[in-house]
């Protein structure tokens, strides 16, 4: 095999003879189709969910078998991933000279690949899988990104979930009333979200015939603890939450708002309930949601704003959603440093740029959210940075 260039990550996988799914894991964790990663390398399209001015992937792969059919079920030993963050211009479109850079170091790993193959080693699969180890380019997912990755790659190639999940479920269908949820397993909470469509076969107590699990903790929610939902949130949003799923969070969340007086609790239980339904399927109840939240005393906090615009941003496209929670970051008790620093992130989204841009010439702005907006604009200025 003769190969002299080395264009884009599919024609690697191609040439290895592995079949590949690539997951968007920077802001939260969402397959990324082929057609799409390879016009974002070539640049003909930004990063849709940058973080930290970089693109964060996660590429799965695994071999094809002598009939050209994947082998990609009931053999998570077979499957291999790569963690991967890449650098982004202006724009959030790749950078080319890393671009460029990288597929170099593909091209080299492809090289040892062969030379491997050629010598009968028969462990070239797994040397490739400890390339990122040593690359400038790889990057070690934090444990609950790991715990969700997991989930959804193993849910996607319909394979099996870990041994956390049946007893995550036995404890949402409330059999030992709630209790005890520091036995719970994050790995099994992320299971839990990540099957929400699947059924819980033992039924409970209430109804003895077989739930989905997403009605399995629908029923559970105004009971659950706040830990172990703190902890959920994490994982729902990665996932879409139905209109129902995110009602009942909604539901819980009034009621936190009603009767918790602790000031950081609350705004902690806030920040993951809007986490936990920025993928919510309903229309029009997210933004009077997030409204809802700006306006009570939890508002305020930093926690929040940032889960507003670090997850929900599309709620951030529409006015009477923006200019409320500009409103509020400009008065936060954590400075011009918070502001400046929420708002570069939001700004950098693809998208988001306009629409920022329109509220700040808002003539309903505030004199506070004015002068933030000044010295936001002079410290870019100060810095070379641009928008």
């Amino acid at each position: 095999m003769e190969i002299n260039k080395l264009n884009s990550i599919q024609q690697f996988f191609s040439l290895i003879g592995c079949n590949f799914q690539c997951y968007d894991i920077g802001r939260n964790i969402r397959p990324l189709e082929k057609q799409a990663l390879a016009e974002f390398e070539q640049t003909q399209r930004p990063c849709t969910t940058p973080f930290l001015q970089h693109t964060w992937l996660a590429i799965l792969f695994w071999p094809v078998n002598n009939t050209g059919n994947s082998d990609s079920q009931h053999s998570p030993a077979a499957h291999f991933v790569w963690f991967i963050k890449l650098p982004l211009d202006e724009q959030a479109r790749l950078n080319l000279a890393a671009r460029d850079d990288f597929l170099k170091r593909l091209y080299d790993a492809l090289n040892q690949y062969l030379l491997a193959i050629k010598n009968s080693d028969k462990s070239q699969l797994h040397t490739l899988e400890n390339t990122m180890k040593d690359n400038p380019y790889g990057f070690q997912p934090k444990p609950e990104q790991m715990a969700n990755f997991h989930a959804l790659a193993h849910k996607h190639l319909r394979l099996p979930p870990s041994r956390y999940y049946d007893s995550t479920l036995t404890w949402f269908a409330g059999d030992n009333q709630f209790s005890h949820w520091e036995e719970l397993g994050f790995q099994g909470l992320a299971d839990l979200a990540a099957r929400l469509d699947e059924s819980y076969p033992q039924g409970t107590t209430e109804s003895p015939t077989p739930l989905s699990n997403e009605q399995l903790l629908i029923n559970a929610l105004a009971q659950v603890p706040a830990p172990p939902f703190l902890a959920l949130s994490h994982c729902l949003e990665n996932h879409p939450v139905s209109a129902a799923l995110s009602q009942a969070i909604y539901q819980r969340t009034e009621y936190e708002l009603t009767h918790n007086t602790a000031p950081q609790s609350l705004a902690s239980f806030c920040a993951a309930a809007i986490r936990a339904t920025s993928q919510s399927q309903s229309d029009h109840q997210p933004a009077r949601f997030i409204l809802q939240i700006l306006e009570s005393p939890a508002g305020r906090d930093i926690e929040v704003l940032a889960a507003v615009s670090g997850r929900c941003w599309q709620s951030l496209k529409q006015y009477e959603v923006l200019m409320p929670w500009l409103e509020v970051l400009a008065k936060t008790e954590h400075g011009q440093g918070a502001f400046d620093a929420v708002l570069a992130d939001l700004m950098f989204i693809p998208g988001m740029r306009e629409p920022v841009l329109q509220a700040f010439r808002s003539p309903e702005r505030s004199g506070q959210l004015s002068q933030a907006i000044g010295t936001f604009f002079s410290s870019l200025q100060q810095t070379g940075d641009h928008l």
